[in-house]
């Protein structure tokens, strides 16, 4: 499959952007009713805390994000990630003769 693997880590970069500005708009929603949606009480069960089935509730949003999450720790580090910014070559030692 040389036709994808040539464009592998830009798709998991945007992939990893999208995914986390739509979990950032997820919660802000959720917790602090931005984006036009209503804020869960502080503390109240189950909304605050957990739910039950997701069908019933709607959380569908948080299963894909949980799952989304998992091919993100799994996935191969890429190119435009945190720990592949920081990814350097092993300095060289010089040592004083």
């Amino acid at each position: 499959m040389k036709l994808f693997d040539k464009g592998r880590d830009h798709v998991m970069a945007l992939f990893r952007i999208v995914f986390g500005f739509l979990f950032l708009c997820h919660g802000a929603s959720r917790l602090f009713g931005l984006f036009g949606a209503k804020a869960a009480e502080f503390g109240s069960w189950p909304t605050w805390w957990a739910s039950l089935l997701p069908v019933e509730n709607g959380g569908e949003a948080a299963v894909l994000f949980c799952w989304g999450f998992l091919v993100i720790a799994f996935a191969d580090r890429g190119l435009w990630s945190v720990a592949g910014a920081f990814r350097r070559a092993p300095a060289q030692l010089e040592t004083a003769a």
